[in-house]
C-alpha cells in the first residue's frame, strides 16, 4: 500500500489516507486533492510503499513540496529538518 502522510516542522505530521497503486497516490499528492497543504500548515508530503508485516518501512519513501504559485505538490528532496534516518511516517 502507498501511505500519503502530510509533514510540517512545525505541525508534525499526518497519514491522511493510502491507496494501492502509486500512480493513484501521485496523483493525489501533485493535485493537491482534499487541500492536503491545509491552508499553509504542511508543505510537504511522503508517499511511502509499506508492504503487509511487522516493521515494514519504505527506506526511498517519495517527497513533495508545495509550490504556492502553481496550488500543486512537486517532486522534492526529504526535508532538511528530517533526519535521514526517520522512517515509517504513515504508520509509525
Amino acid at each position: 500500500m502507498y501511505f500519503i502522510t502530510s509533514v510540517s516542522e512545525k505541525h508534525g505530521f499526518r497519514c491522511v489516507g493510502y491507496v494501492s497503486k502509486l500512480e493513484e497516490a501521485i496523483d493525489i499528492v501533485e493535485n493537491n486533492y482534499a487541500d492536503l497543504n491545509e491552508a499553509g500548515y504542511y508543505p510537504y508530503v511522503v508517499i511511502e510503499n509499506v508492504e503487509e508485516g511487522i516493521y515494514q518501512y519504505d527506506q526511498n519513501p517519495l517527497w513533495f513540496k508545495y509550490n504556492e504559485e502553481l496550488d500543486k505538490y512537486e517532486k522534492s528532496k526529504r526535508p532538511s529538518f528530517i533526519p535521514n534516518n526517520h522512517v515509517g511516517f504513515g504508520i509509525g
